[in-house]
């Protein structure tokens, strides 16, 4: 696994063994970030059940402001800040290390509005019709022109919109689906 494109494009990111994580393939994030284009750069970005952190890396990578990383892993956390160095990029990261499935309240309190947040969660769980229906009624945490990419398994239909949440289209990339939202407020 590499970084794609921009200021760290060719970096060769640490994985890890086993099949703990299963981090976006090559080929997907290279996809997302031709959809995104130039609204990644200084954004403020949000990498959700983050593993190693390839999407958020590539992200700051191509130009984003800063990156919020979340999982609850010990191994993702370590990771994340070890391809964080490795891209160069550690004083526009933030690494929590929190778990999403059981409180993701604490969002709430960030002292900014996200413009972009990608969130892959374990397929099939139903974590992301849950954190669908906790960002809708959240809405305020994101800025008026946010993108909320929900990465899920190809067997899982999200809402086509919610109060605040239109769905913009879906990417297929293998058993990979993107769910693209924006807001309608």
């Amino acid at each position: 696994m590499r970084i794609i494109s921009g200021q760290a494009k060719g970096r060769k990111l640490q994985t890890p063994k086993g099949d703990q994580i299963r981090p976006t393939a090559d080929r997907a994030r290279e996809a997302l970030f031709s959809i995104l284009g130039p609204a990644v750069i200084d954004c403020r970005f949000i990498d959700l059940f983050a593993g190693t952190g390839a999407v958020g890396l590539e992200a700051l990578s191509r130009g984003a402001a800063s990156c919020v990383f979340v999982d609850f892993h010990k191994t993702s956390s370590t990771l994340i800040s070890d391809n964080s160095r490795l891209c160069g990029v550690t004083e526009r990261t933030v690494i929590l290390k929190r778990d999403l499935r059981r409180d993701p309240h604490y969002l709430t309190k960030l002292d900014y509005a996200i413009d972009i947040l990608f969130m892959d969660p374990p397929y099939n769980r139903g974590f992301s019709k849950t954190l669908f229906s906790f960002f809708d009624e959240n809405a305020h945490i994101f800025a008026n022109e946010a993108t909320i990419i929900i990465e899920e398994s190809e067997e899982v239909n999200l809402p086509e919109q919610g109060e605040h949440l239109q769905l913009d289209g879906t990417r297929k990339y293998g058993e990979a689906v993107f769910w693209i939202y924006t807001l309608t407020r």
